[in-house]
């Protein structure tokens, strides 16, 4: 197991908080200063609200799950790896509708996220994984 899986298996807790942080800095820089920005990126208002409203829906799942009883937290953790999955897809599936007008700069925001997602969904997946063999054990 490697050292930030073991870090966050002894609090699984403070994964959703990551990630609920996470996620509400995604949803600013999406539906706020992308929004500004929308010009350099390729992608219009519509497209970059709907991206952002995504996040703020799993911050606040985040919170829930950071409130619930520990019990929850294998459970929660898989969740919130297999939300953050489709939020990548539907990330990649909006800028390929967008295709012709994104920008590279467009391209660098979205791969930097997906990058940053994707190792997230991992370590989300890694202690969920490790809090359930556990609890069977």
């Amino acid at each position: 197991m490697n050292k930030l899986t073991s870090i966050f298996v002894n609090r699984p807790k403070q994964l959703f908080l990551v990630d609920g942080i996470g996620a509400l800095i995604s949803a600013i820089m999406i539906g706020v200063v992308l929004v500004h920005l929308r010009d350099l990126i390729g992608l219009n208002i519509t497209a970059l609200y709907f991206l952002a409203s995504f996040p703020i829906l799993f911050s606040i799942l985040d919170l829930y799950f950071y409130f619930s009883p520990d019990k929850y937290s294998k459970l929660g953790l898989k969740l919130m790896a297999t939300l953050n999955s489709f939020y990548c897809i539907l990330s990649i599936s909006t800028i390929l509708f967008h295709g012709a007008r994104i920008t590279t700069l467009g391209w660098i925001y979205v791969i930097v996220e997906i990058v940053i997602l994707l190792l997230l969904i991992k370590l989300e997946w890694q202690v969920g994984t490790y809090l359930k063999q556990s609890s069977q054990t």
